[in-house]
């Protein structure tokens, strides 16, 4: 081959190589540099932390749609939001304090074409973060601590909480996302210790409230060995075992969490609730439990809704089977949703991670029960259904010597 063709071949090669990386263009080319007519009519609706504009869209056949410009005060932060030329209107987000801004409204054409702006005034009402943290209860509890709020816009939120280490600086422990109209949550694994400790609010724009201060103690307990815990009255003949699940009870206290087969699944043959009991190994003055259902039916099939929990420390009554003379009634419970649901509908990210964590409920503080046995009687299923599930459980409480 000669030089001259190698030469040739050479620049053929890099011209389609270089053909083959260019970028193919997305969208309509431009067929103009006029640009469109400015909307008219723009009406300002001041919402908590945000503002909606409504206005008249000018009649242009080629009308792609309305940009926003502004700058959010609290942050600094230049921000632009486009609304299609389908709606005749724009929201505005990102506020923190009420403040007056001003916004430039542009039409765009098919062609990029932006018109001249038109600048209006917006003052948002504060952010519901501030709102949210006023209405926020923080309390003592069992191995952490309580927190409570109201989230009447349902927001999505973010709630801080810190606690003073031993060099005495603050450091974050937890941080609740949540739109929930009523959020309840815990931090636990704390010591019973007085603790300083701070919570502030932020939301998804990087704005924060100020962070406000507590002292207190979380009320001491200790988790229950459940190796312990042992297998003490099921009726098989009325409550069979079910042959997806793992054919045991045991397999409500065997540590493994989260999973879809390896659970306590029993069948209901008969008109009455399903009930069960187990022995814990040691007499207890029961604080709270945490229940794990099967993690792909969360809210649905036989994930347990409300239930009734009994118990006795007298061996005697433990051992009559069927019979509930002597059994105390210590709990009532039911599972919650966090998004207020209340019938079918897909769990929210924030509700499977709520059930993944283990559904909680706390014994009354006022009479905390002292028993060794536990006796479950099932009301009614997220599926309104007659058999049950449970994937595992865990108890916290004070062992008793």
């Amino acid at each position: 081959m000669t030089d001259m063709k190698k030469y040739i071949m050479t620049a053929m090669a890099l011209l389609f190589m270089f053909s083959a990386c260019k970028e193919d263009y997305i969208g309509q080319y431009p067929t103009d540099n006029v640009p469109p007519s400015v909307v008219k009519n723009v009406q300002v609706d001041n919402q908590a932390g945000k503002a909606i504009l409504h206005y008249d869209l000018p009649d242009v056949s080629d009308l792609m749609g309305v940009k926003a410009r502004y700058v959010v005060p609290s942050t600094g932060e230049a921000r632009e939001v486009f609304s299609s030329a389908y709606v005749n209107e724009l929201v505005l987000n990102g506020f923190a304090k009420s403040t007056k801004v001003s916004v430039s409204l542009y039409t765009v054409d098919t062609s990029y074409n932006e018109s001249d702006p038109v600048v209006v005034v917006v003052e948002p009402l504060d952010s519901p973060i501030y709102g949210i943290l006023e209405t926020m209860e923080v309390f003592e509890s069992f191995g952490g601590l309580k927190l409570r709020w109201e989230n009447e816009t349902q927001e999505g939120i973010a709630i801080c909480v810190l606690a003073k280490n031993a060099e005495g600086v603050f450091e974050e422990i937890n941080t609740f996302y949540s739109t929930a109209p009523t959020a309840l949550y815990s931090v636990r694994d704390l010591e019973a210790v007085e603790t300083e400790f701070a919570f502030y609010c932020k939301d998804y724009y990087g704005n924060s409230t100020e962070t406000i201060y507590k002292t207190l103690t979380p009320l001491y307990e200790e988790k229950l060995d459940k190796s312990k815990f042992r297998l003490l009255y099921l009726d098989t003949s009325k409550f069979p075992y079910h042959g997806y699940g793992g054919q045991s009870m045991t397999r409500m206290w065997n540590n493994v969490y989260n999973v879809d087969n390896d659970l306590f699944y029993v069948q209901n043959k008969t008109s009455d609730p399903v009930d069960f009991s187990f022995d814990l190994g040691v007499t207890a003055k029961l604080s709270r439990f945490r229940l794990w259902t099967r993690v792909n039916y969360i809210f649905q099939l036989h994930h347990i809704r409300t239930f009734e929990l009994y118990g006795t420390n007298d061996p005697m009554i433990a051992a009559q089977g069927e019979s509930w003379d002597g059994w105390e009634l210590i709990a009532t419970c039911e599972s919650v949703r966090p998004s207020g649901e209340t019938e079918g509908g897909t769990p929210t990210g924030e509700e499977k991670q709520f059930v993944m964590d283990g559904e909680e409920w706390e014994f009354d503080f006022s009479h905390l029960p002292i028993v060794r046995y536990l006796r479950f009687k099932v009301l009614s299923t997220w599926g309104n259904s007659k058999f049950a599930f449970i994937n595992e459980i865990d108890l916290w409480g004070e062992v008793q010597q």
